[in-house]
């Protein structure tokens, strides 16, 4: 059974990988410094992830352990060549996987592709197929602008655009009045005369932007 000591030992091993890793990937993304507690999960992961590499060659470590114990009860002398490979093993994890890790990690980390690839699974899932496209630029802000939607019937409303459906919803509109603000929803004719004063109507009007829709004017 191995020691207390051994056990920390071989922890302190088995997660010194993925500390060189991190610092790897640390020196080539410095723009993102990590906290402390965020580098040691990270550390923690990328260790898990060189697990089967200890396992393949765990068989080495285990020799050079089983010889380390019979020389020091035995006092007999060491083999070096049962311990070289062991170092061996200890000396290409440490030095040449470990640091691929941290370049790989870094490349993930810079290219994000499972964001890309998420979003195709959850875009196909909900048989999503739209993307972003102007009019959702024009309106993903917090600014609330004053609109005028005309209609080819040649009538129009105006007011200011509480929502704005994004993609991939519909394309439609909230329209409501600006408060304390006379005549600032409103509906006009072809001429620019007021049909219909909507401003007492606080719940605002819901305008489908479809076939019947001319075009939009937006006035920052």
């Amino acid at each position: 059974m191995p020691t207390t000591l051994e056990s920390g030992l071989v922890l302190l091993i088995l997660l010194a990988p993925g500390f060189i890793a991190v610092r790897v990937k640390n020196s080539l993304l410095s723009y993102r410094p990590p906290s402390a507690f965020q580098e040691t999960v990270e550390a923690a992961i990328l260790s898990a992830v060189l697990l089967p590499v200890w396992l393949v060659f765990g068989w080495r470590l285990l020799k050079a352990r089983h010889h380390l114990m019979i020389t020091s009860t035995t006092l007999e002398p060491l083999e070096m060549w049962t311990l070289l490979p062991a170092a061996g093993v200890i000396a290409l994890v440490y030095l040449v996987i470990s640091p691929v890790l941290g370049v790989l990690y870094a490349l993930i980390q810079a290219n994000q592709p499972y964001r890309t690839a998420a979003s195709k699974i959850v875009r196909s899932q909900l048989d999503v197929h739209a993307h972003p496209e102007v009019w959702d630029r024009a309106f993903n802000r917090d600014i609330q602008p004053w609109i005028r939607v005309v209609l080819k019937s040649g009538t129009s409303i105006q007011g200011i655009a509480r929502f704005a459906g994004l993609s991939p919803a519909g394309r439609q509109l909230l329209l409501v009045p600006l408060p304390g603000v006379p005549e600032s929803l409103i509906r006009l004719d072809s001429t620019g005369a007021v049909l219909e004063d909507l401003t007492t109507r606080a719940e605002g009007v819901w305008v489908e932007i479809g076939s019947e829709v001319l075009f939009v004017e937006i006035f920052g």
